[in-house]
């Protein structure tokens, strides 16, 4: 790009003060490529925060989307339910929650994949991601439901759950 100005000079400047960034988030509870993605994006947060000296602002907003918005209370059974959305075998899928383990991991997320045994409805947890908008604890909710459900095998659709979680936050 012909003209590119290098921010650099700019943002060293002692009262140089830099408007946030609202990043919107779509995600599900209950898709594991979403957690791969949120943990992913604050490390790029954490990086440009460092290469800016702190000055860089940014502020995740979460809207919410449903993989399975017409998820029984009982959920679906994962291996079944991703056979019949996915076209996946067993054994595929098998190595795609291996490869997620990883890469989760590597970003400081601990997934326990054989703990899921199904997938859940999401429409209560994304109505409680919206009043903890209103506190401003998005965030740590979200951290705490994908725990809850990644880490720990637990039914997001259960009340119980859901307020459990908040005592995390």
């Amino acid at each position: 790009f012909k003209g590119r100005v290098d921010p650099k000079p700019l943002l060293q400047q002692e009262n140089f003060r830099m408007k946030p960034l609202q990043i919107d988030f779509i995600s599900d509870l209950v898709c594991p490529w979403c957690v791969i993605g949120l943990y992913a994006l604050q490390h790029a947060i954490e990086e440009l925060k460092q290469e800016t000296n702190q000055q860089f602002d940014a502020q995740i907003h979460f809207l919410p989307f449903e993989l399975n918005p017409d998820a029984p209370p009982a959920g679906l059974e994962k291996f079944a339910h991703v056979a019949a959305k996915y076209g996946l075998s067993k054994a595929q899928v098998l190595v795609n929650q291996q490869n997620i383990t990883q890469r989760g991991l590597e970003l400081g997320f601990e997934f326990n994949m054989e703990k899921r045994s199904h997938y859940y409805n999401t429409f209560d947890g994304h109505r409680l991601m919206y009043w903890a908008q209103l506190s401003g604890q998005q965030l740590e909710l979200k951290r705490a439901l994908f725990t809850a459900y990644f880490s720990q095998g637990k039914n997001l659709s259960d009340h119980k759950v859901l307020t459990l979680s908040l005592i995390h936050i």
